[in-house]
């Protein structure tokens, strides 16, 4: 059995941020279930990814799990998106730099796709 190396959370060295600077993400669950979110805050924080927020996604039962971009960084969104098996058609841009983050995840029907749930 062939493991891929694992995603680390390091910025990509195209946006010119010092290599040290790892991707500040918040994870929101669509879904009822709970426990979603804190798994893959674990899954991430084990790939040194920096979970500062997990919570609920206002619109619920999304059928798809996305990323939501927040700054305009879409080479570290769809970084994010592959360290969690979502297909990069599945990034979205929603600019918010008051948020103080790179990217959103939102859990979605098909978690049980996701890498952290394998």
């Amino acid at each position: 059995m062939y493991i891929s190396p694992p995603f680390l959370s390091e910025v990509s060295d195209e946006k010119k941020i010092t290599h040290t600077e790892v991707l500040q993400v918040e994870v929101l669950n669509s879904l009822s279930t709970d426990g979603l979110a804190s798994i893959v805050m674990n899954y991430l924080r084990n790939r040194k990814f920096d979970v500062v927020r997990i919570g609920n996604y206002p619109d619920k039962d999304q059928p798809k799990s996305f990323i939501i971009d927040r700054l305009g960084d879409k080479i570290s969104a769809i970084h994010l998106a592959k360290a969690l098996g979502i297909a990069d058609s599945l990034v979205r841009n929603d600019i918010d730099s008051s948020l103080f983050l790179r990217c959103s995840i939102v859990i979605g029907n098909d978690f049980k796709y996701l890498k952290p749930f394998k």
